[in-house]
């Protein structure tokens, strides 16, 4: 499936250049250990051979956003 198919190419809105390639390996190598608070990979995700943070406040830091509190006791559904 493309990004388009799968309906993900919206959340790339804003960022200029994106590498395709290096999307899908960021949105493969998510998995349940991201949310799993005792993981060596809680909120962090492996892309081209580099450990990244991945948490609401890195991605807020990112987009320059102010980070905002979140109930990190609700259950969110894999699919």
């Amino acid at each position: 499936l493309t990004l388009e198919e799968m309906g993900w190419l919206r959340s790339l809105s804003g960022f200029d250049g994106f590498v395709p390639r290096v999307v899908k390996e960021f949105y493969a190598n998510l998995n349940d250990e991201l949310l799993d608070q005792t993981s060596f990979m809680f909120h962090k995700v492996y892309v081209r051979g580099h450990w990244y943070k991945f948490s609401p406040t890195e991605i807020a830091k990112a987009l320059n956003l102010v980070p905002v509190e979140i109930d990190d006791s609700i259950e969110f559904a894999k699919d």
